[in-house]
């Protein structure tokens, strides 16, 4: 309404009118971002404010460090089937782009669709509308290989925080499975590339990979067929924790887990359920000749359950204050995948 008053006054000097149309462009583009309906009087109110401006003074237009941002707007408010609009935006933009000083580069280079893909997966906020989401990455990269990698490489970057964008990964990834996307191979070769693998989190890395096998969208069996012909995990790659102690039989403690030294190797993470015993037995053979016991694992997993049958009955208030409380909790949230789901299923029936 304010701008409505006084949008005589305000573009009668070029510095008010460029201040009054970068604060337009502004709200715009914070509207289209934050996924307004196009349809909405707000939105269209302001879309008409901006090509009036336009039209009615377009030397407050020549914004040449932010230009790259006005373009995309202006082209949302202007009818390019009018000769006369598209001549006013062409004139801007020949004049902006001789003008432009640091963002020159950015404003000529052209964007990869991995690019495209991560930049428009870092602007997505709650509420996620995967849907919607899924149809505008596909269209951004109509490779599907290098759209489920890039998805992959963008949730499991140690440069992004936020255990959200796992889950989101894991629910597109399977989205895109069950549409058809060879979700085994990608997942295998990003695996298989130690570039990636290092510029990964590997806590993210783990959970990402436990996801899509928790619900069937990576196989298990045809990772048990990469590591084998690999020769993986080797010998040795099993080892103690070099700050473990004895465990007491019976008690809730990571001492007794080897540590992994090899950051590919997903065994102890995958869930096995809904997997066929003999693809458990490879997976068992395969964990032997590494140096790490099955058996190992299933006794962790009994005393869990065994701490939780003796505690569940128990006041949350002395549950709190027992040091055996304190070691259990600081062993789940740090144990293998693969244990804690054993454990949540347990818990669930």
């Amino acid at each position: 309404m304010v701008v409505h008053v006084h949008r005589q006054d305000l573009p009668r000097f070029r510095k008010r009118g460029k201040r009054l149309a970068e604060t337009l462009i502004d709200k715009l583009q914070h509207a289209l971002t934050g996924g307004s309906d196009e349809s909405s009087p707000l939105l269209r109110r302001l879309l008409e404010s901006i090509r009036g401006f336009a039209l009615a003074r377009p030397r407050c237009f020549l914004i040449p460090d932010k230009w790259p941002d006005v373009d995309t707007a202006l082209r949302a408010c202007l009818d390019l089937d009018v000769a006369d609009e598209r001549g006013l935006l062409e004139g801007l933009s020949a004049t902006n782009e001789r003008a432009l000083g640091w963002n020159k580069s950015r404003h000529f280079a052209t964007q990869t669709p991995r690019h495209r893909v991560i930049d428009l997966l870092d602007s997505c906020h709650l509420p996620f509308d995967i849907p919607n989401l899924s149809n505008k990455l596909r269209a951004l990269s109509p490779e599907s290989s290098l759209l489920v990698s890039a998805c992959m490489e963008w949730s499991t970057s140690r440069f992004r925080c936020s255990k959200a964008r796992i889950y989101l990964a894991a629910r597109l990834l399977r989205r895109w499975h069950h549409e058809g996307y060879d979700i085994d191979t990608v997942v295998l070769e990003f695996l298989s590339r130690p570039d990636l693998v290092a510029r990964s989190n590997l806590g993210a890395l783990k959970q990402l990979v436990v996801e899509l096998s928790r619900s069937s969208t990576f196989s298990m069996s045809k990772y048990l067929q990469w590591l084998s012909v690999r020769g993986l995990p080797g010998k040795g790659t099993f080892q103690a924790k070099p700050d473990s102690s004895p465990a007491k039989p019976g008690s809730i403690s990571d001492s007794s887990i080897p540590f992994c030294s090899d950051p590919t190797q997903m065994l102890q993470e995958m869930s096995l359920s809904n997997v066929p015993d003999y693809v458990i037995s490879l997976r068992n053979a395969l964990l032997e000749r590494a140096g790490f016991r099955p058996e190992v694992e299933e006794a962790v997993v009994n005393n869990c359950i065994e701490y939780l049958e003796r505690a569940l009955p128990a006041k949350p208030a002395e549950i709190s204050t027992s040091l055996e409380h304190q070691s259990a909790t600081i062993f789940l949230s740090s144990a293998p995948w693969a244990v804690r789901s054993h454990v949540s299923q347990w818990i669930r029936k």
